[in-house]
């Protein structure tokens, strides 16, 4: 999960090798936005990692840092979209949330709907909302890939309709960091990161 960036005479050079969903591309489009108003020089190949766990060996720049390297970071790509999940528009998106954060919640209770089987931490959520069910309310979900387009799930909740229905939010990690923190930090509820 990666792609070879480079800049030549005055234009980004963009190399895929392979990723998942969206990312490659949508990591593509932030580094374009930059260089619109930073106009960088032209560089060499620089290796991108678009995946999940920080950088691994030759990995140059990562959104997801290891180690605390914040000079190896890069513009996380669902900034620009995150279609598989139904984010056509980060912008777009965060006005959702914080218009839906403004509104009174349906349920007081701590709300989390996802995929439990990427991460350990994530089934242990299950478990402890199952056995405080009058606190928690974590729904489980599972994925099928239809197309490169979407991804389908059974009960299907945006990230705006989680911030409407429940008082309290909470995040936890998936295969690797969450992408979703940074659009939830716009939903004017507490959110709770799990460590």
């Amino acid at each position: 999960m990666s792609f070879v960036l480079s800049k030549k005479n005055g234009k980004l050079l963009f190399n895929d090798l392979g990723g998942y969903e969206n990312r490659n591309e949508s990591t593509f489009w932030c580094v374009n936005q930059a260089d619109k108003i930073y106009k960088w020089k032209d560089f060499n190949d620089i290796i991108i990692n678009t995946g999940d766990k920080g950088d691994k060996g030759g990995v140059q720049l990562s959104y997801v840092i290891n180690y605390n390297n914040y000079k190896k970071i890069i513009p996380d790509f669902n900034f620009h979209c995150w279609k598989q999940i139904g984010i056509n528009d980060y912008t777009e998106e965060t006005e959702k949330i914080d218009k839906a954060g403004l509104q009174k919640y349906k349920i007081n209770k701590v709300g989390w709907i996802g995929n439990i089987k990427t991460n350990i931490d994530r089934k242990k959520l299950l478990e402890i909302g199952n056995k405080n069910n009058e606190l928690f309310e974590i729904i489980p979900i599972r994925w099928s890939k239809s197309d490169n387009i979407k991804l389908n799930c059974s009960n299907y909740l945006s990230l705006s309709n989680l911030v409407k229905n429940y008082s309290i939010l909470i995040d936890v990690t998936g295969a690797g960091y969450s992408g979703r923190v940074k659009l939830l930090l716009f939903s004017h509820r507490p959110l709770l990161l799990v460590e």
